[in-house]
C-alpha cells in the first residue's frame, strides 16, 4: 500500500533562545498517489479557477503538500464560488497531512494564478 510520511519541524527564538516548538512526523497510507508538476499559465481573472491535473482523480485526498513559484490562490473540496480560498505566496507550501478532502463537486483541488508569470506547482497527494 502506497503512503506518504511527513516530517515537520518548526524552530523560533520567540523566546530569546531557539526552541523546538513543533516535531512531527506522520506516515498516511493511502490506496493512491500522485505526483504533482505542472505549469499553470498566468492571467486567470478573479474567482477563475481551473482543476489541478491528477489530484482529481483521487476521490478522498487524505494528504496534500503543493509548493509554488508565483503566487496563487488554492481552493479545496470547493462548492461555490465563496467558498474559502488560501492565497499562497511565491515559495510557499500547503501540507493537509492525515485529513479528508472529499470534493464537494467533483473537484478536490483548484488553482487560479492572477499573475502574469506561469506558476510552476509541485508536489504529492494521496487518498483513498
Amino acid at each position: 500500500m502506497p503512503y506518504v510520511t511527513f516530517s515537520l519541524r518548526a524552530v523560533s527564538d520567540i523566546a530569546a533562545e531557539p526552541q523546538v516548538y513543533v516535531d512531527y512526523t506522520r506516515r498516511v497510507f493511502v490506496t493512491e498517489a500522485q505526483l504533482l508538476a505542472i505549469q499553470k499559465a498566468g492571467g486567470d481573472g478573479a474567482g477563475i479557477f481551473t482543476e489541478i491535473p491528477t489530484i482529481n482523480q483521487i476521490p478522498v485526498l487524505n494528504a496534500l503538500v503543493i509548493a509554488s513559484d508565483q503566487p496563487v490562490n488554492l481552493k479545496l473540496a470547493s462548492v461555490v464560488a465563496a467558498d474559502g480560498v488560501i492565497a499562497l505566496k511565491a515559495g510557499g507550501i500547503l501540507a493537509v497531512i492525515d485529513a479528508s478532502i472529499g470534493a464537494g463537486a467533483g473537484v478536490n483541488a483548484t488553482v487560479n494564478n492572477p499573475g502574469t508569470n506561469a506558476a510552476t506547482l509541485s508536489g504529492i497527494a494521496g487518498g483513498t
